[in-house]
């Protein structure tokens, strides 16, 4: 067997210093170099293989490689001390292993596993530094590598680094000038930046001198403005056709002749007081809340609509806006208020007259629904008092039969008769069709009272009480008083969450409202049948709920709401119908019905030629509603 001991070739006494040579070497020119002399390697000592590795820190990084074809089974790195490769980076001397399989099954971690055959190693110095390695191989270990070609392996080597060495330093000094010539441009840039601010700072102090002898200017003329324009403040909030009030930590400090005069007797009774001693208890409840959730500014879209009570008990329907202000060097909440109670009462009387209308509306139509059940009773009724005298005469024929057998007469000509009789009222018909007259008769009262009850659930006074409510009842009930409305022109789906949670609320607008968004929907299915008769359009109502609110949606397949009209269509007397089909109150009156009395929401989802569908959101909680009695404004209404 032929020696696998490592043949020291050349070597010379150095003590050697491994050198991180990879301070920058990202140049495509190192790169090329590495390959140049790889390639020169390859040429000059017809090898097979050819792996240049240069140190960084503890480890030999493999910069080229060829020879081999999967280059991905070769380490990226090798640390230096380990394996073949990595222990002849501590040596200065180039060696020749002979048989390299034969002398890599002695070394534990053998990675270097594409080596076959002979191997030659020679490091690249510079000096006593280290810079890095190159491996030759050739598979066919017959061919040895000479003394000669070690040597001039070595010598090549040594030429190689001084080059490769050479190409570091200028890449180096190149990154370097790089580096330096990039901190010169941000010190530029930035020295102009700063120069740049400096003249605009420079330019706004002169802005804001310029500025400062303006306004000084400016102050002596307000200064002596001041005092008439107080005055004419002072006029205008003492004349204001509103209550305005200032109050601080809840209490009165100032209050204008508007709101004295609709409360007290002297402006002396109103300071103070504390704003929440003015309204009902339910109201003051409601007004804490709002002045403690108040927004910066004032607007309709912050409104409280409340109740307060005078000297002499009257309650009085005020509208209340709000602000943040200061008094007397503290923060304030500034108060507008507008006496709202002859509107109060107008809206009252029109929404009544807009029940009443929906009321003389339906009425010709819950006639004629009453009529048609009433009419199949009756005829059932009659027929069953006809079928009555057939029974009648049947049964005396089983009485004079009953008489006879008991005297002792003979049974046989009774017999006959009886038999003649069920024959001439035909016994079996009567049996088949009674029962069903009965139960088309029960059906028909059944069906007279459901409309009956409907009608009285829907305007029954009482149900203008503050209640819990369950919205599907009230939606059946709804459906039903309108039914002659929609039944010739659309299919009615209900699809309402049988779990719904009772809502509180007022029942009877609660019904005033689905019955005014029905009447719509079957408008609209009108429009559309009346130009392609023959069709039936649809209703869909679905109930819902989520945690704090409960939602009712009404979707029809009528003609559709234009966008440009979409928002206006809760405007009052707004409407798109004809002269004398609509007053334009509906949809107003539900709009103030679920955003104003109950707190919640009403909204338009609509696609022109496809339909509409109208989304009430009523809230679970019950201090969103107004408590205000409303039997006794309906009374006054009344009156």
């Amino acid at each position: 067997m032929e020696s696998t001991e490592e043949i020291v070739l050349f070597t010379e006494e150095s003590d050697l210093t491994p050198r991180s040579g990879r301070d920058d070497r990202s140049s495509e020119t190192l790169d090329l170099l590495l390959y140049m002399t790889a390639a020169d390697l390859i040429d000059k000592f017809d090898c097979d293989i050819v792996i240049v590795m240069l140190t960084e820190g503890k480890d030999l990084v493999v910069e080229t490689i060829l020879g081999i074809e999967d280059e991905a089974q070769v380490p990226n790195s090798i640390a230096i001390g380990t394996s073949f490769s990595g222990s002849l980076a501590g040596r200065t001397e180039a060696v020749i292993i002979e048989d390299f399989e034969e002398y890599s099954r002695s070394i534990p971690d053998n990675i270097e596993k594409f080596y076959s055959g002979t191997v030659a190693s020679s490091p690249l110095m510079i000096g006593n530094d280290l810079i890095g390695l190159v491996n030759i191989c050739r598979h066919d270990r017959t061919n040895k590598f000479s003394k000669e070609e070690i040597e001039r392996l070595f010598i090549i080597a040594g030429s190689a680094a001084l080059t490769i060495n050479s190409q570091m330093m200028v890449d180096f000094q190149t990154n370097q000038l790089k580096s330096a010539h990039a901190d010169m441009v941000a010190m530029t840039d930035k020295l102009k930046t700063e120069l740049e601010a400096r003249k605009k700072a420079e330019k706004e102090i002169h802005e804001q001198n310029r500025k400062l002898t303006d306004a000084n200017s400016k102050l002596a003329r307000i200064t002596s403005d001041l005092a008439e324009s107080e005055e004419k403040f002072r006029n205008l909030v003492e004349k204001s056709n509103g209550g305005i009030v200032i109050i601080v930590d809840g209490m009165i400090h100032y209050a204008n002749p508007y709101f004295i005069e609709r409360l007290f007797t002297e402006e002396s009774e109103a300071t103070g007081r504390s704003i929440l001693s003015l309204c009902t208890p339910e109201e003051s409840l409601r007004l804490k809340k709002y002045l403690d959730r108040r927004e910066p500014s004032c607007g309709d879209e912050n409104a409280l609509e409340t109740v307060m009570v005078d000297q002499h008990g009257n309650r009085i329907y005020m509208e209340l806006t709000c602000g943040n202000t200061t008094f007397q060097g503290k923060d304030a909440v500034l108060l507008f208020i507008r006496d709202v109670t002859s509107q109060k009462k107008l809206l009252l009387e029109l929404q009544h007259k807009e029940k009443l209308e929906s009321i003389g509306r339906l009425a010709a139509g819950i006639a004629h629904e009453i009529n048609t059940p009433t009419q199949y009773v009756g005829d059932n009724t009659r027929f069953i008092s006809d079928s009555f005298k057939d029974i009648d005469s049947l049964l005396d024929e089983f009485g004079a039969m009953l008489d006879g057998v008991e005297k002792g007469l003979p049974a046989g000509d009774f017999i006959d008769r009886v038999k003649e009789t069920i024959e001439r009222i035909d016994l079996q018909y009567l049996k088949e069709e009674i029962p069903t007259a009965i139960s088309q008769t029960i059906e028909g009262i059944e069906r007279i009272s459901k409309i009956v009850r409907s009608m009285k659930e829907f305007s029954h006074p009482g149900s203008r009480d503050i209640s819990q409510v369950d919205l599907n009842k009230a939606i059946e009930t709804t459906v039903t008083i309108a039914r002659n409305e929609w039944k010739y022109i659309a299919d009615m789906e209900l699809d309402l969450d049988k779990d719904l949670s009772p809502v509180r609320c007022v029942p009877d607008q609660i019904n005033q409202v689905i019955l005014n968004i029905i009447i719509n929907a079957s408008h609209a299915i009108a429009d559309v049948i009346e130009k392609d008769p023959g069709q039936k359009g649809k209703i869909t109502i679905t109930t819902s709920e989520t945690e704090k609110n409960v939602e009712i949606r009404i979707s029809d397949t009528g003609c559709g709401i234009p966008e440009e009209i979409r928002e206006r269509v809760f405007d009052p007397f707004f409407t798109t119908k004809e002269t004398g089909k609509g007053t334009g109150q509906g949809l107003a009156i539900a709009s103030k019905i679920i955003v104003k009395d109950h707190g919640g929401k009403i909204t338009i989802e609509s696609e022109v030629g496809k339909g509409t569908t109208m989304c009430v959101l009523l809230p679970k909680s019950a201090d969103t509603i107004k408590e205000d009695s409303i039997d006794e404004e309906k009374d006054s209404v009344c009156r």
